[in-house]
């Protein structure tokens, strides 16, 4: 594990705590983020997000162009190391294998079981609501997002305390 980049550890993070698509996040603008306000265009970012993105700035400075810097500080994160670092994460942990993208499966779910409305959660995904509610609102329910992104940061916390 020691030959991964704190980019792609923090990578793999980032999308566990925000459900968000790798590519996405690989390939954010770091433009995109007012960590003082807790904002990323759309989604609110929970405070253990804002620890991480900041922690990146330490290593790679705040001048790189995209969040999640490559080699090149000029690109983003490849999807080839982001799944090689999954691909010895699932040997190691020796689990059922588990792709990035399964995070955000998993983030909607959990948030679910523990009272998250479904209408949060699909704006969390970055989904367009569907029928009645596309048509007549258009509410983007921040405060709720960031309600439940900082539920999810403790949900993760406690099992990692029980592990």
């Amino acid at each position: 594990m020691s030959q991964t980049t704190p980019a792609t550890k923090t990578c793999i993070k980032l999308i566990m705590l925000t459900f968000d698509r790798n590519s996405e996040m690989r390939e954010a603008p770091l433009a995109e983020f007012d960590l003082d306000r807790g904002i990323w265009i759309l989604p609110a970012l929970s405070e253990q997000v804002i620890q991480l993105i900041r922690s990146l700035d330490v290593v790679y400075g705040k001048s790189r162009t995209f969040l999640i810097p490559g080699q090149n500080k000029n690109k983003p994160l490849t999807m080839h190391a982001l799944n090689r670092f999954v691909r010895r994460l699932n040997d190691k942990m020796k689990v059922e294998h588990f792709t990035p993208h399964d995070f955000r499966r998993t983030g909607s779910t959990r948030l679910s079981e523990n009272g998250v409305m479904p209408y949060v959660t699909e704006k969390m995904l970055g989904h367009e609501l569907g029928g009645i509610l596309a048509v007549y609102n258009k509410h983007d329910w921040i405060d709720e997002q960031l309600v439940a992104y900082t539920l999810f940061s403790k949900i993760l916390k406690d099992e990692l305390l029980k592990g």
